[in-house]
């Protein structure tokens, strides 16, 4: 839904910062968007590009946050469905900051944030995401070095127990 909205703005070259595991990063890329992406997390960071390089065309992640993004500028659009994540007016300044540093004159940023922030509305949206959990959810195995890891979430009631194993 994003990408029409994009390119009649004339944005082709896209940054997303916190991007996870790289699959908005990876689906904008596919689209014909010139992408980068970013991450605080460095298992994320490294998941993502393994997920790419398995589409074919992996765009550059780097591990970093906001604050980092000033480096990297001179991007049409830097995006992030995670800036609602920044909760104290003094993350808020800087990560705009960071995300206006990344851009070059005229860029825009695009961010998501949750519709629903009252305690009541945030409960009712847990319970609704609990509910719709499956019962076993076993993750692609990853290897590397001679290691493999398999990660199976179980989900009972409101506990959810994690095994990693070899």
């Amino acid at each position: 839904a994003l990408a029409p909205v994009l390119r009649r703005h004339g944005v082709r070259t896209i940054h997303d910062a916190g991007c996870g595991l790289g699959w908005k990063t990876i689906a904008m890329a596919e689209r014909g968007f010139d992408l980068s992406g970013s991450d605080p997390c460095g298992f994320a960071v490294e998941r993502a590009r393994e997920l790419a390089a398995e589409e074919g065309s992996p765009p550059p992640f780097f591990r970093g946050g906001f604050e980092d993004l000033g480096a990297r500028a001179g991007h049409d659009c830097v995006h992030s469905d995670h800036f609602d994540a920044l909760v104290t007016r003094g993350e808020l300044e800087r990560g705009a900051r960071a995300a206006l540093a990344a851009l070059r004159a005229g860029g825009v940023f695009v961010f998501g944030a949750l519709p629903n922030r009252t305690r009541a509305d945030l409960e009712r949206a847990l319970e609704a995401e609990w509910r719709r959990q499956e019962r076993f959810v076993a993750f692609p195995a990853l290897a590397r070095g001679g290691t493999t890891l398999r990660e199976v979430h179980v989900h009972e009631g409101r506990e959810v127990t994690i095994s990693l194993g070899a």
